[in-house]
This record gives structure tokens, C-alpha cells and sequence, in this order.
């Protein structure tokens, strides 16, 4: 991301303070050094990505009377058991630092429907943008889907299940594996791509050797060709415990694959079920098969429900959701404009309810 925003002739400033996890004297000299900034700066608005940089960003422009604050949450992160705050903790934080936002920007309205029901800031500070593909690189990728079949050894009469996923807890990827063995059992000519690494890669080695899929089980580790990979799909599957807005999801339907995932938080907002995928409960492997085979082993449902996603693909084009950012700011900007000095406040003053932005 530097040298891409780097590429665009956006100005980044590197900080080696802030890093992942609560470090409280990191944190506290980053938030000197965040405030400094924004005061040199003079900045109209601060816009913060998720857990840490929205604490700090939050408390950073109030201090430093950054008139518009926003903090944009992609999945509530207290849902993941392996943070380094307990989960509780978190919320607590959240209820304070949310209080200094202009707006809150979720992925999906479950994530609206999440915050309230944890005491996350009010309804009229909700704001749903949800998140983008770049529908043409994965819908016109560079290489022939046969080419790239052929480079990873795969055979025409194999009927390719792939996955792009980090191999984190909140992705299952055991799961996966577990639903890999019940599929590859009732169609032999199954083969699983996982594309991506993390933290259990070496459980999920140990699981496709104990399930025996050492031969139907391609792990292709990180990748930067993810749009020619997701072309040789057959079917695309995910295992996740939780997700915000999966763009994942939205990135195999540009691609127009069929997709096969779990049914959890802002999924159902990304896949429309039965006409362009199959959403099953999560932490439910045989039902995750259950919906691969229905999908894999008819390939006219593949095909229509394929089309139909990248129909849907099409409207989560990132050009899009930059229009709808960029409109949001523009009238947080007007609205703040309109108030006069004294009677400002650290909470928005525009809009209502939550809505989808248009």
C-alpha cells in the first residue's frame, strides 16, 4: 500500500511508533506525534482504518481540532478471540473512542446492527460504504484460466475447488480442510487451491496430511497474481467464522464463479444465496461440502450462478464506493461549514439513521 499510494502521488509519512497491539508507550508517542501532525497540517478531516489507528486517530484530531473525525470499522475486531484485549475490554474502548467520531463507517448494516447492540456509538453517527472490488482486474485477468490450470499440474477432468483466505482463526481454515475430505470422498476428481499464509499454516499441513490430501491439496502460499489464480477456479469456498463486508467474496463473483461460504455477518450482503452461491452455517464442514458438491458436480448451476455474481460484482465497483467516500466527506465538510465555532461539538451534526450511502 506505501508504494502504491506512492505510485498515485499521495504523501505518506511512516510512523515507528504505531504498531499492532497495545504497547502503551508506542501508543502514547504516537499519539504525540498524530496530533503534531495534524496540527502542522491543519487538516479538515481524519479518516482512521481499523482498532488501533481509530483510537488513536480519534483522540489525535479531537486534540488537534480536526473538524471532521472518522473512524471506519471493516468487521468489529472484538469478535476475534486472539486479539490481545479481551473482548469486553475492547467494547469499552470503543464505546468512549466512538463518542469523538463524526461518523462511523461500517461494511455492511449487520455491522451497524452489531455496534448498537454493544453500546457503539448512536445510530445517526452510522454511515455504510461497503467494500470495493476492482472489478476488472479480476474480471478480465491476464492469463487464460487453461494456462494457469495447466502451470499448478491440474488436469481438464479435475473440478477445482479454491479458496484465498489468511490462515488465521477467524477464517477456519480447518474447517475447510475438514470439508476438503468430505467432498474429495464423494468426487475423487476434487482439487483444493489455497491461496494465502498466516499463523496456522503448519495445522493446516498437518491436517491435509492426517485427512490424506497430500494429492488433492495445493497450498500456493501468498500470491500477487490472486485475479489469474481465482480464474482457474471451478468453485470458490470460504470457511469464516466472521467477516465484515467479505470482498473476497465480491472479487471470485467478478471473476464469475460460483460461490459456497458461510452464512455470518455481512456475507449475506456480499452473496445473494441461491442465485449467485450457497451460504451455510459456519462451523459446519459437512454442510460446507454439502454446498461445494451441489455446486461442483452441476456445472449449468455453476455457470448461472456465476453469471449472476458477476452481475452483482459490478455494482461494488471501487470507483463507486471512492464516489460515495469522497460524497461523504464533501457534506460532513458542508455540514461542519454551516455550524458556528461555539456551538461545535466532537459528534456529527448531519444525517440520520444509518443508511447505504447511494
Amino acid at each position: 500500500m506505501i508504494s502504491l499510494a506512492r505510485q498515485c502521488g499521495v504523501p505518506v509519512s511512516l510512523m515507528g511508533t504505531l504498531v499492532r497491539g497495545p504497547r502503551l508507550t508506542l501508543d502514547l508517542a504516537s499519539l504525540v506525534r498524530l496530533t503534531r501532525m495534524l496540527k502542522r497540517g491543519r487538516f479538515d478531516i481524519v479518516h482512521a482504518h481499523c482498532s488501533k489507528a481509530n483510537v488513536l486517530a480519534l483522540l489525535a484530531g479531537r486534540l488537534a481540532g480536526v473538524p471532521v473525525r472518522l473512524a471506519h470499522v471493516h468487521g468489529w475486531m472484538f469478535r476475534d478471540s486472539t486479539h490481545a484485549l479481551p473482548p469486553a475490554a475492547q467494547v469499552l474502548c470503543l464505546r468512549a473512542i466512538c463518542r469523538l467520531a463524526t461518523r462511523i463507517i461500517v461494511v455492511s448494516q449487520s455491522d451497524v446492527q452489531t455496534g448498537l447492540a454493544h453500546g457503539i456509538g448512536r445510530q445517526s453517527q452510522y454511515a455504510v460504504i461497503e467494500e470495493a472490488v476492482e472489478f476488472d482486474r479480476f474480471a478480465r485477468p491476464p492469463s487464460h484460466p487453461g494456462a494457469v490450470r495447466r502451470d499448478l499440474g491440474l488436469a481438464p477432468s479435475d473440478r477445482v475447488i479454491g479458496t484465498v483466505m489468511r490462515l488465521a482463526p477467524q477464517k477456519a481454515p480447518l474447517d475447510f480442510i475438514e470439508a476438503a475430505a468430505h467432498v474429495r470422498a464423494r468426487m475423487p476428481e476434487a482439487k483444493f487451491l489455497i491461496v494465502g499464509d498466516g499463523p496456522l499454516l503448519n495445522d493446516v499441513k498437518a491436517a491435509v496430511a492426517e485427512r490424506h490430501l497430500d494429492d488433492a491439496v495445493l497450498m500456493l502460499g501468498y500470491r500477487r497474481d490472486v485475479p489469474a489464480l481465482v480464474s482457474a477456479f471451478d468453485v470458490f469456498a470460504l470457511s469464516s467464522l466472521w467477516e465484515g463486508f467479505p470482498i473476497v467474496y465480491l472479487e471470485a463473483m467478478a471473476a464469475g464463479k460460483p460461490v459456497v461460504g458461510t452464512d455470518v455477518d455481512g456475507a449475506s450482503e456480499a452473496v445473494a444465496d441461491g442465485m449467485t452461491g450457497i451460504l451455510v452455517p459456519a462451523r459446519d464442514p459437512i454442510a460446507l461440502a454439502d454446498a461445494i458438491l451441489r455446486v461442483a458436480a452441476d456445472p449449468d448451476l455453476a455457470q448461472r450462478m456465476g453469471a449472476a455474481g458477476r452481475r452483482r460484482a459490478a455494482e461494488f465497483d471501487v470507483n463507486r464506493m471512492i464516489e460515495r467516500v469522497g460524497r461523504l466527506y464533501r457534506e460532513l465538510l458542508r455540514a461542519e461549514e454551516s455550524v458556528p465555532l461555539t456551538d461545535r461539538s466532537s459528534s456529527g451534526r448531519s444525517g440520520t439513521a444509518a443508511e447505504r450511502l447511494p
